[in-house]
């Protein structure tokens, strides 16, 4: 289930918002 969220906020996510939510993915 997380790793649909995380692929998902990644795709749609721009390349900054990209490395905060790779990131924070543990974090979330």
């Amino acid at each position: 289930m997380p790793e649909e969220l995380c692929r998902g906020d990644e795709a749609t996510v721009p390349s900054p918002s990209n490395q905060g939510i790779s990131r924070g993915k543990t974090n979330f």
